[in-house]
């Protein structure tokens, strides 16, 4: 009887610790020499992800895998050099492995399909663009998505952003002729890997970001330029059916964008400011500074939708975050000493 009280008192005392306990927020951030970890609950760096002793280290791009057990990152090469993915234990906080790349292809992007089985890297090799499919089981490259054709020959341009619809069954494609270039949108059906539709300018003219609503069936496009706009797209016939405009003055345009969970906030970033978009009244609610020191932010929303997440170089030897209260739209900011020309921000929670 003794026994069955005393495990009943450590049950009640664990459901009442694992509740009371604060769930934190962590980011993996990338600088193209290190890939930190930051608790941004306490506003510090933890530490840094050790890199294999063998082959390139030079983090950049981030993917994660659907369970968060396996990050992927993308390690360009100098030109004497091998290109490749890193495998990464977020549990050990080293890489574990790596997937060797085609001699001469530089990785540009990595993306996790929702049901964690492969990542899509797309690769400039030579100025070629392609798209290659890695297995997560095996780790190994399994097939291509080459010769993008259509109204905009894409086999020019670098992958900027590759993002998966929910159920898996389409994806966004988003190209830059070069870093200064302008961008264009393509639709990827991914259970046979081919480009399916090619946006041409008047329909997205510079399309910098993307990202596709929970049911599958809506992608929602931030048009960069002095006159930004979200543009909404019907997946299903991928006619352009809502536009919504303002004016971002001359501070580089839209770049930058992610939305609430519930979809009734997207949150836009310029080099100056942060935009934020009430879907509701299709009307700009607020205008707040970014201090990001003339960088363009990376933006990450965290998976309960409270906090917005802006990533930007500060100095030579620190980034600035700022956080932005979704229910309030309050901004705060600190500083992380130790990682300098952000690259890629990844958030997690524990």
């Amino acid at each position: 009887m003794f026994y069955r009280w005393f495990a009943f008192i450590l049950c009640l005392v664990a459901s009442i610790y694992a509740h009371a306990s604060p769930v934190n927020d962590y980011a993996y951030i990338t600088d193209g020499t290190n890939l930190g970890i930051i608790n941004v609950n306490q506003q510090m760096l933890q530490g840094y992800v050790k890199p294999s002793p063998n082959g390139v280290w030079a983090p950049n791009r981030i993917g994660v895998t659907p369970d968060a057990k396996s990050l992927f990152i993308t390690n360009s090469a100098s030109s004497n050099q091998i290109g490749n993915i890193g495998v990464v234990n977020p549990i050990l906080q080293q890489e574990v492995s790596s997937v060797l790349l085609n001699n001469g292809a530089q990785p540009t992007s990595v993306t996790i399909t929702p049901d964690g089985k492969y990542a899509y890297v797309s690769l400039l090799t030579n100025n070629v663009n392609s798209i290659a499919i890695i297995d997560i089981n095996t780790q190994k490259i399994i097939n291509y998505v080459k010769n993008f054709n259509g109204t905009n020959n894409f086999s020019t341009m670098m992958v900027w952003k590759i993002v998966f619809s929910p159920d898996g069954k389409k994806a966004v494609i988003i190209s830059r002729f070069n870093q200064f270039g302008g961008f264009f949108a393509a639709i990827l059906d991914v259970p046979n890997n081919i480009v399916v539709k090619n946006f041409d300018i008047n329909e997205l003219y510079d399309p910098s970001d993307a990202f596709i609503s929970s049911d599958s069936k809506t992608a929602y496009f931030a048009i960069t330029g002095s006159t930004a706009s979200l543009k909404i797209v019907d997946l299903n016939n991928y006619q352009v059916v809502k536009k919504v405009s303002f004016s971002t003055g001359y501070d580089g345009g839209v770049l930058r964008m992610v939305a609430t969970p519930d979809l009734s906030k997207i949150y836009f970033a310029t080099i100056t400011h942060l935009y934020i978009l009430n879907i509701a009244s299709s009307k700009i609610v607020n205008y707040p500074i970014v201090t990001s020191n003339g960088s363009t932010p990376l933006l990450a929303i965290n998976s309960s939708g409270t906090t917005v997440y802006l990533a930007s170089y500060m100095t030579s030897s620190s980034c600035n975050i700022e956080t932005v209260n979704t229910q309030t739209d309050q901004m705060a900011n600190f500083v992380i000493n130790g990682l300098s020309s952000v690259k890629d921000i990844r958030l997690f929670s524990m």
